[in-house]
C-alpha cells in the first residue's frame, strides 16, 4: 500500500489534471464565441480574434471586405460595423490576456503545496468569472451586429454560418476518414497515416 503522504499527493495531481481540462475547455469555448461572435462569417480577427499587429489589420480589412460583399453593406453601416469591432477589441484582448495569465499560474501551481487546492479553486472560480464576462461582450457585440443588418441580412448571414458550418463538417469527417486509412504495422498502427489494420500478435490483442 503506498504511503498517506503519497496517496495524497496523487490525489492532488490528479484533481489539478481535472481543472486544467476542465478549464482549458472553458477557454477553448470561449475563444470560439469570440471568432464567432459576429453575425457574419470572417470578420472576427485572425486566430480567435487576435487583432494585434499588421496581420490582424489585414485580417480586419479581408473580413470588412467579404461582409460587405456578402450582405451587400451600405456605407453607413460598414462604418457602424467597424465602429463596433473597434469598441469591443480592447475589451476582448484584455479578458484574453486575463485568461492566459489565469492559465499560466495554474500550471505554476505545485501539487504537493498544501495549499494547493484552496489557490487552485480561486483560479478556477477566476476563470469562471472571465468566461462570463467573455460571454456577455460576444453576446452584446452579436447583438449590436444584427442591430446593424436589415432582416433581409440577417437572413443571409444565418444562411451564410450555416453553410459553412456544413463545409467544416464535412472537411473533419475527411480528415477522420484519412486517419482510418493507414497501413497496419506490427503494433496495429499505420505509419504516420491512422490506425491501420492489424493481425497476429497485437497489443490490443492481447
Amino acid at each position: 500500500m503506498l504511503p498517506v503522504r503519497l496517496r495524497c499527493v496523487r490525489r492532488r495531481y490528479a484533481e489539478s489534471i481535472r481543472k486544467e481540462i476542465t478549464m482549458n475547455k472553458s477557454l477553448i469555448a470561449a475563444g470560439l464565441l469570440i471568432a464567432t461572435s459576429l453575425a457574419v462569417p470572417a470578420f472576427a480577427c485572425p486566430a480567435g480574434g487576435q487583432c494585434n499587429g499588421q496581420a490582424g489589420a489585414q485580417g480586419m480589412q479581408q473580413g470588412m471586405q467579404r461582409m460587405t460583399t456578402d450582405l451587400n453593406l451600405s456605407a453607413e453601416q460598414q462604418e457602424q460595423v467597424k465602429k463596433i469591432h473597434n469598441d469591443s477589441r480592447e475589451t476582448m484582448k484584455a479578458m484574453r490576456d486575463a485568461m492566459l495569465a489565469n492559465r499560466d499560474a495554474m500550471q505554476k501551481l505545485d501539487p504537493a503545496a498544501k495549499d494547493y487546492t484552496a489557490r487552485a479553486d480561486k483560479l478556477a472560480e477566476e476563470k469562471g468569472t472571465l468566461v462570463e464576462a467573455m460571454m456577455k461582450e460576444n453576446a452584446r457585440v452579436r447583438a449590436e451586429m444584427s442591430a446593424v443588418l436589415t432582416p433581409e441580412q440577417r437572413a443571409k448571414a444565418a444562411q451564410l454560418r450555416k453553410e459553412r458550418k456544413a463545409k467544416r463538417d464535412a472537411k473533419k469527417g475527411e480528415r477522420r476518414g484519412d486517419w482510418g486509412k493507414g497501413r497496419g504495422g506490427p503494433d496495429g498502427r499505420g505509419p504516420g497515416n491512422g490506425p491501420g489494420k492489424c493481425t497476429g500478435d497485437c497489443p490490443q490483442n492481447k
